[in-house]
């Protein structure tokens, strides 16, 4: 497959979701119709979280670049083919049609365009494995867009693209479970003069290995504790395969929960990690205690609280939430009491799906958290 640099801009998996069914239904003319009702959908959802605001309607919509990004991912990781004028499903790859079901929280509907873009965009491949290799598995990078600082705090890191496709790539990978991120707070900021006004940090929630690396000695100065950490996870979950013809297939890495990508005469495996109950919640209270100075039942921004959390144990937003919802919904199961708070959030806050708390009962955004400790009976 051939190897691209710039990852198109499609920052939203719900996105290409809606221009897939519109190729599925035969009339791509309504993909600008399909994306146009997500997106209003997205903004309604972020007008009710904020409380206020100025809405957008489908009239101040302008789409047309965001089909046509569409449109290019989707042809570029040979999802759909070229009939003329039109565009059709490509049929080398059954899989492809997991894809055209249009529903972007489907596991396999990730999978199958995690493994695409692997395969096809070198900076989205590049990105990942420089993560991995950086001090502590983190990379800071300038939100700037001016005076050169996002290139400045990336190079650092061995990396070199243009900074909108640095953010396409960062937030596909995060919505496909790779890596998260979240933004600095101003104090983290003013401590690295590369960094400008604003920053976020990037880190790895997946244990991340080439098939190449599983044949080689892991003892080598030559690469960093993380690098060493994610090939010693891979080596001993594979051990039975590997002490036999030391080969791996598809079929042998799936069985062990890792997803296998070829890419460029080499594969990439990628296994979720996973945290235990009672770890994660001894971690949410700690860092509730670290943002409250110690003060039991003082409110947080739920967002807040999640970066924090997120970033200590290197997880998925999505697992916080699970988490924090049984905690809401089963105290008993636990020592820590949370309580929900309702309220509006911060609106300069809210330029992304990620930054929108869930709702609670399907009726609230929960915008604050309070936590204490049950007493002893």
């Amino acid at each position: 497959m051939v190897s691209y640099k710039r990852v198109p801009m499609v920052r939203d998996l719900e996105y290409l979701a809606a221009f897939l069914r519109s190729i599925r239904d035969g009339d791509s003319n309504k993909a600008e119709e399909e994306i146009r009702r997500v997106r209003l959908k997205f903004e309604s959802d972020k007008d009710e979280a904020v409380g206020k605001g100025k809405k957008l309607t489908a009239e101040r919509l302008r789409l047309k670049s965001l089909v046509a990004e569409c449109e290019r991912l989707s042809y570029e990781t040979g999802i759909i083919e070229k009939d003329g004028m039109r565009y059709r499903i490509c049929n080398g790859d059954p899989n492809v049609a997991v894809l055209f079901e249009g529903n972007a929280c489907d596991e396999r509907f990730r999978t199958v365009l995690l493994k695409r873009l692997l395969s096809t965009y070198s900076s989205f491949n590049k990105l990942i494995f420089q993560i991995r290799a950086a001090p502590n598995g983190r990379i800071c990078a300038s939100r700037d867009r001016t005076h050169g600082f996002f290139q400045r705090s990336i190079e650092r890191y061995n990396l070199s693209m243009t900074q909108w496709t640095f953010e396409a790539a960062r937030d596909l990978a995060t919505q496909l479970g790779v890596i998260n991120w979240s933004m600095l707070d101003a104090q983290e900021v003013a401590q690295d003069p590369l960094l400008g006004e604003r920053a976020y940090v990037l880190y790895l929630t997946s244990t991340v290995c080439r098939l190449s690396e599983l044949q080689q000695p892991t003892g080598s100065d030559s690469i960093g504790e993380l690098v060493r950490q994610n090939i010693m996870r891979c080596q001993e979950t594979l051990k039975d395969v590997l002490e036999g013809d030391n080969r791996v297939t598809s079929q042998e890495a799936l069985a062990q929960g890792y997803l296998f990508a070829e890419v460029e005469g080499d594969a990439v495996l990628i296994g979720q990690k996973v945290v235990g109950e009672r770890q994660l919640e001894e971690v949410i209270w700690q860092e509730y205690l670290r943002m409250t100075g110690r003060v039991p039942r003082e409110p947080v921004y739920y967002c807040k609280l999640r970066d924090k959390v997120c970033e200590a144990l290197q997880i998925q937003d999505q697992v916080f939430d699970r988490m924090v919802l049984r905690m809401i919904t089963e105290p008993t199961l636990f020592s820590t009491r949370v309580t929900p708070g309702e309220g509006s959030l911060p609106m300069q806050t809210t330029t992304s799906r990620k930054q929108i708390p869930p709702k609670l009962a399907l009726t609230s955004y929960i915008v604050y958290l309070q936590m204490e400790k049950h007493k002893n009976p």
